[in-house]
């Protein structure tokens, strides 16, 4: 009796734990949906989790949890919770669709990222639906994304036609089905469809898009307009969706238009909380004035975001170059929030505008501060890089990009900043490289393709620069980068009234730097070195404050001649920055120009002393010596230089070329010859290089045909000619070499330059 008692006992105690267990995790999973219900996602996917600790076999929970994290943004979460579910429910239909979606969005996000087997989901699970039923709705339209993915835009319209016909009232359906019908070439029905769509739904927000698409492309801006109005009225409460219209007027060259869509939207009661959106777009699309009225009306509107709304115009005001505002701004801030990392970065950056040395300094330490105590956010070592590159120092720089990019390989910011470094150093290809993985995770990104076209100028590919600044201009009308490349791209091919015509227009719109320095180039390029002075002079009165453009000034002064004029800013620049190695630097130059050269030394002496670990401005120092024929002092400097940034093929380069200009031991300058052609084959100066030092060693024959190939690519580069002229001399053939000093003297050089061949010409009459 006793024995079978505890059996029963046994029996009745393992059923109660079962029960026990299996009603706590439905419990939690009820908790769960009750937190979902209220919109609580974090709280809710505390209690899916916790359902699963239970029992990791629970697929329901699993479903549960992925839809928390989607509504939270977590997308990769989401996804492994799908796939679990997915194995654990294999009969659910809506788990399964769920998943499918999931992949089909991110792979659209990354179409290049193949190693994710996202497409394969996709493909797998439409092809399981249709399997089991050939008119299942979701199974077609799976597959018409697929097809119209792979390039078969028919087919794909036949699929989302069928799709269409299961569910008419589906938006996401009609929007593929119109932009499989626009690329098969079949516009007027995709025209149709959506207008019969329209004309009874609501309407999907991207069947709108790809309507305007198709009508910008095709330059019916009124249509364009109308469907962006037409988006606005039926979601009147989406602030982007105002924005996305401001947005479309102002790269339709509209701005009046667009100026009142911002304006009505800073009125608007219910808008008030979106104020900082208004403010960001307003910036990022170059309305500073707009910008700054607004983040005053937030302040005004949400008194308790008020920090946000400051920190914002700070920001504003230093890219504006009002640097006395921000730092009294970003002081005030700091006295009040003294442990907030984002105003103290924004201070530190503001110390590096500055042109001394000491402040410079001061900001990388406050940097180097912030980054250690938070090492992992990639924005503050984004921003270190970027104070380290104000100093010169390009190999730090370089080094905490890297870092970043090895704790968010993702992060753009820090791909583009380091394909710039690249740039400068002549890696091409490396650049290149970092362009094209910008645009694998964001397909069509502007700022990647001028990266790109940036690159290619260094390589010589003209034509498909053409191409691609033709494609950014249709794609995105009046984007100011893709049009200041498009001028200086006219400027070179000699284009040059339609170089000022871009130039002349975007200078008037906010009268930005970098328009008007390219209006200066391209008068000097015109042999008019007076206009361009008369014209950067008549902007005075709206430069008030703004340092860059007394730098501007002071160099177009040197381009024209006027070196009195350039002196008298520099000097007043000077005493506010006296430990400035630029200012020494132009200093010098000045005096060089003046054939001082002692003096031009001693104030290259004095740059020297202020930058010992900036490796680009001890570049811009040996340059200096080189000129002023100080070679060894040049040698000496370009070697501190290199030894700061070892992989700088243009400082191989330099430094080979001088120590063969100087007499020194041409094996040295060979080597760095190799190692930078292993960097950037072909690259013309290395070239030019590696022929000088053939010259030097008294190889003439082998020189000559090198400069001669030099020449005829590049016939308007009067180095090339001068050294070309040089090599035919020492192979016999003096009349020739002054034909190519004179053609040198025709390209109007640099009148350093032009001495220099001067002073040649009358040595090979000799």
């Amino acid at each position: 009796m006793n024995c079978l008692v505890s059996v029963l006992f046994v029996v009745l105690l393992s059923t109660s734990c079962g029960r026990s267990i299996f009603a706590a995790k439905e419990a939690l999973l009820e908790r769960g949906n009750e937190h979902f219900r209220e919109g609580r996602y974090e709280d809710a996917v505390l209690q899916y989790r916790k359902a699963l600790q239970k029992d990791s076999r629970y697929g329901e929970a699993a479903y549960r949890l992925a839809l928390a994290y989607l509504k939270l943004g977590k997308g990769a979460e989401a996804y492994q919770s799908l796939v679990q579910a997915a194995e654990l429910l294999p009969d659910r239909t809506d788990i399964k669709v769920e998943l499918a979606d999931l992949a089909l969005r991110s792979y659209l996000a990354n179409p290049r990222s193949a190693a994710s087997g996202f497409y394969e989901v996709v493909e797998r699970i439409s092809r399981q639906l249709l399997d089991s039923d050939p008119a299942s709705f979701d199974g077609l339209r799976l597959k018409a994304h697929l097809v119209l993915l792979d390039g078969r835009p028919a087919e794909a319209a036949r699929l989302f036609e069928q799709a269409h016909s299961i569910k008419p009232e589906r938006g996401d359906v009609v929007t593929g089905l119109v932009d499989s019908l626009i690329l098969a070439g079949n516009p007027e029905q995709a025209e149709k469809t959506a207008r019969d769509f329209l004309a009874t739904n609501q309407g999907d927000p991207a069947l709108f898009d790809a309507l305007h698409r198709h009508y910008v492309k095709n330059r019916r801006l009124a249509d364009a307009d109308k469907v962006l109005l037409t988006k606005m009225e039926r979601y009147p409460k989406v602030t982007f969706y105002r924005l996305q219209l401001a947005e479309h007027y102002l790269r339709t060259n509209r701005r009046a238009e667009a100026i009142d869509v911002i304006q009505a939207l800073r009125r608007d009661p219910g808008a008030a909380r979106t104020l900082l959106e208004v403010g960001d777009f307003c910036r990022e699309m170059g309305e500073h004035d707009q910008a700054l009225e607004t983040y005053r009306a937030g302040i005004t509107a949400n008194p308790k975001d008020q920090l946000i709304y400051q920190k914002r115009i700070a920001e504003l005001l230093l890219e504006r170059g009002k640097d006395k505002e921000a730092a009294t701004l970003l002081d005030s801030l700091i006295q009040r929030h003294p442990d907030d990392s984002d105003l103290r970065a924004a201070r530190a950056a503001l110390r590096l505008s500055a042109r001394t040395a000491s402040e410079i300094e001061r900001g990388i330490s406050e940097f180097q501060s912030l980054v250690e105590k938070e090492p992992k956010r990639v924005e503050l070592r984004y921003k270190l890089a970027k104070a380290y590159r104000r100093a010169g120092r390009e190999a730090e720089a370089r080094e905490q990009l890297e870092l970043a990019l090895k704790t968010e390989p993702q992060h753009v910011p820090s791909m583009r900043e380091l394909a710039d470094i690249l740039l400068r150093s002549g890696d091409s290809t490396g650049a290149l490289r970092l362009a094209e993985s910008i645009l694998k995770q964001a397909p069509g990104d502007p700022a990647a393709r001028l990266v790109r076209t940036a690159a290619w100028a260094l390589q010589g590919r003209y034509n498909e620069i053409r191409a691609e600044l033709a494609s950014l201009r249709k794609e995105y009308p009046g984007l100011r980068e893709v049009e200041l490349q498009t001028a200086m791209l006219h400027l070179a091919e000699k284009r040059y009234a339609e170089a000022e015509s871009i130039l002349k227009r975007n200078y008037l719109i906010d009268y930005d730097l970098r328009f008007l320095r390219g209006l200066a180039q391209l008068y000097l390029a015109q042999k008019q070195p007076q206009k361009a002075l008369a014209f950067v002079r008549a902007q005075q009165p709206r430069m008030e404050g703004r340092e860059e453009y007394q730098y501007l000034l002071a160099r177009t002064a040197v381009d024209a001649g006027e070196y009195a004029v350039a002196s008298t800013v520099y000097l007043d620049l000077l005493r506010n920055a006296p430990d400035s190695a630029f200012l020494l630097l132009e200093l010098g130059r000045l005096e060089l120009l003046q054939l001082r050269r002692e003096a031009a030394v001693e104030y290259f002496r004095k740059a020297e002393k202020v930058i010992p670990q900036n490796s680009r401005m001890l570049a811009e120092v040996a340059s200096a010596y080189a000129d002023a024929g100080s070679m060894q002092d040049a040698i000496r400097t370009a070697r501190q230089s290199l030894a700061l940034e070892p992989e700088n093929i243009g400082l191989m380069n330099n430094l080979a070329y001088w120590i063969a200009e100087a007499g020194g031991d041409l094996e040295e300058a060979e080597k760095l010859t190799r190692q930078a052609l292993r960097k950037a084959p072909d690259h013309p100066a290395i070239l030019d290089t590696v022929a000088w030092i053939h010259l030097k060693r008294g190889s003439h024959s082998s020189a000559l045909p090198i400069f001669e190939r030099l020449v005829k690519n590049e016939p308007a580069n009067s180095a090339f000619r001068v050294h070309l002229a040089a090599a035919l001399k020492a192979n016999g053939r003096p009349q020739e070499a002054q034909e190519e000093l004179r053609a040198a003297l025709r390209l109007n050089p640099h009148p350093l330059v032009r001495r220099q061949i001067e002073e040649t010409l009358n040595s090979t009459r000799h």
